[in-house]
């Protein structure tokens, strides 16, 4: 009422004009932790729209904390993300030693693996493909994108729950340039790696009006393989 009094509908009557104003109660939610390091579950309960303050202290020997993620693997931002039901979260853990495994595909890379803690600041090794340039490693096999660019010290490695880094070497194809000079103009011909052979017409050179087929040229028309 507004005397600020709960009206029971059961026992109260009416006997003139009222104002009933609704009063409301927040709903109350639990929250359930999941350590994943050995130690029993924990929960605690809070209200609609609460934040959530995660447990402190939190540790596993040889793994560091990625975060808490739900159910749905979505990982809980303690700033912006507020509580609108019941919710489980689960530390997720990541190895702090890594064992890096490098994938040179057709190269050649003078270090097959290597052992790093993921804080360490490494170069990688370089890779080596005839008729291509090196850029860098790549988490994907694809090679769709260069994550650790060549000569670029990594200050970070990234989380990972089993420790196992595979690397791809990724490459670039070079194009190759033969200019053929003819005295008063020259040819240029592209090639690559790829290119199983280079067709190069006949040179011709105008001397008094007329021309002369491979006059004094060293280059002749036909076909030149690559190797």
């Amino acid at each position: 009422t507004e005397d600020g009094e709960i009206w029971d509908v059961e026992k109260n009557r009416i006997f003139g004009d009222i104002v009933l104003e609704a009063a409301w109660e927040k709903n109350q939610y639990t929250v359930t932790f999941e350590y994943n390091n050995g130690k029993d579950d924990s929960s605690t309960t809070l209200y609609y729209e609460d934040k959530i303050e995660f447990p402190t202290d939190v540790k596993k020997d040889g793994f560091h904390m990625m975060g808490w993620y739900t159910e749905s693997n979505e990982k809980w931002n303690a700033t912006s993300d507020v509580v609108t039901s019941d919710v489980k979260l689960s530390a997720k853990w990541a190895a702090d030693q890594l064992s890096i495994t490098y994938n040179a595909g057709e190269g050649q890379c003078d270090t097959a693996s290597q052992s790093a803690h993921y804080l360490d600041k490494l170069t990688m090794p370089a890779s080596q493909l005839r008729g291509y340039t090196f850029c860098g490693w790549s988490t994907s096999s694809e090679g769709e994108s260069v994550d650790f660019p060549v000569g670029k010290e990594i200050e970070r490695l990234p989380d990972l729950e089993d420790g196992q880094l595979e690397l791809f070497a990724v490459y670039q194809i070079n194009s190759y340039k033969i200019v053929c000079d003819e005295g008063d103009s020259t040819r240029t011909y592209y090639y690559t790696v790829e290119d199983t052979l280079v067709n190069i017409k006949t040179p011709s050179r105008k001397v008094e009006g007329k021309y002369y087929e491979n006059a004094d040229y060293n280059v002749v028309e036909g076909t030149y393989y690559i190797f």
